[in-house]
């Protein structure tokens, strides 16, 4: 009987399109904080997993995001405030890991990792006659780089490959909260949103 219900169930649903498939690897999106990007999944969490990127402490939650547990995101923030309350420090691979995500996900526009003292060491290699010695002076100012990119939309990025967020709006209400306990953590204030130093306006 139950057998004959669901396929009852399924005839009269709609068959999905090509393009409910493609919505969930990539195309188009706006971010929370409305800027409007064009992304792509480049094959859920195992990639950054296979990289190293993601942090011991969330290997639990990544796992279970893995397995098809729904929650992935709350149950990150949960642990995340849970693991800083231990180790402020965290929020140091927490960032770092979002960051990986962005220069990953984002296609359009172009996303560049933040020039550290490796690049300078090889620009300097390559332009012997034009050295530089602080990573900042291998910025651009027509780059956008990943540090610009405010945090919740990386959460949100996140959210979207582990397959813990579908809707903008409840994910907006829920990082409310979220942001709001990451706060009371000492040394976290500097990553909200707020803090960012991004204008979405």
């Amino acid at each position: 009987m139950a057998t004959r219900k669901a396929a009852a169930k399924a005839e009269q649903a709609r068959i999905s399109q090509i393009g409910d498939f493609k919505s969930r690897v990539g195309g188009v999106i706006e971010l929370p904080s409305g800027f409007i990007v064009r992304w792509r999944n480049p094959g859920g969490l195992r990639v950054f997993l296979a990289s190293g990127k993601i942090p011991n402490a969330l290997m639990p939650v990544v796992e279970k995001a893995l397995k098809g547990g729904k929650g992935a995101q709350a149950d990150m923030e949960e642990t995340v405030v849970k693991q800083l309350n231990e180790n402020p420090d965290m929020v140091n691979e927490l960032m770092s890991m979002y960051d990986a995500v962005a220069l990953k996900c984002i296609i359009e526009p172009k996303i560049y990792p933040v020039p550290d003292e490796a690049m300078v060491e090889a620009w300097n290699a390559a332009h012997p006659d034009d050295p530089v010695d602080d990573p900042e002076d291998l910025r651009y100012e027509d780059r956008l780089y990943v540090d610009e990119v405010p945090d919740d939309d990386k959460a949100y990025l996140f959210g979207l490959i582990s397959g813990g967020v579908k809707d903008l709006e409840t994910f907006r209400r829920e990082r409310e909260i979220n942001v709001a306990s990451l706060a009371r953590v000492s040394g976290v204030v500097g990553h909200s949103v707020a803090d960012s130093g991004v204008d979405a306006g």
